[in-house]
């Protein structure tokens, strides 16, 4: 998979408008598959939460549907067994360490973007990656 391209909204909304403002002006809200991605969201918020990708209900997801390997939680007590639904921040208070809130809380967030085509990469095979990637996220 092509590396995405972050892109931080600093606008306060719930996790839900979030993830449609991403899906509807970008590609998603942020999925992290590695430590480089997670560095590279701390160097973007510059010191504040945001939402990402993580949700909850009732097992943990991204929200484009991607798997979910790479982990970088906080060790402080997640809300698991209190909500059925609860969505994922990453804290820059604590290395962006991630944590889980209550969906309806409003915070700024970061999407997504898929990348530009590599060079030598026609625009038929970006544009049949990219409607894969969406139709998995639908």
């Amino acid at each position: 998979m092509l590396d995405p391209h972050f892109v931080f909204v600093n606008e306060i909304m719930d996790w839900s408008s979030a993830q449609s403002y991403c899906r509807e002006n970008v590609a998603d809200l942020a999925t992290l598959r590695s430590d480089t991605d997670n560095l590279e969201l701390q160097d973007l918020l510059e010191k504040q939460g945001a939402w990402i990708g993580l949700f909850r209900y009732p097992n943990i997801y991204w929200s484009d549907r991607s798997g979910y390997s790479f982990r970088h939680w906080d060790s402080v007590n997640n809300p698991l067994d209190s909500l059925s639904v609860i969505c994922g921040v990453t804290d820059l208070h604590k290395s962006g360490k991630w944590k889980l809130f209550p969906c309806d809380r409003k915070l700024p967030f970061v999407c997504y973007s898929i990348p530009p085509p590599a060079p030598g990469q026609t625009e038929r095979e970006r544009s049949e990656w990219s409607h894969s990637e969406v139709e998995r996220a639908v």
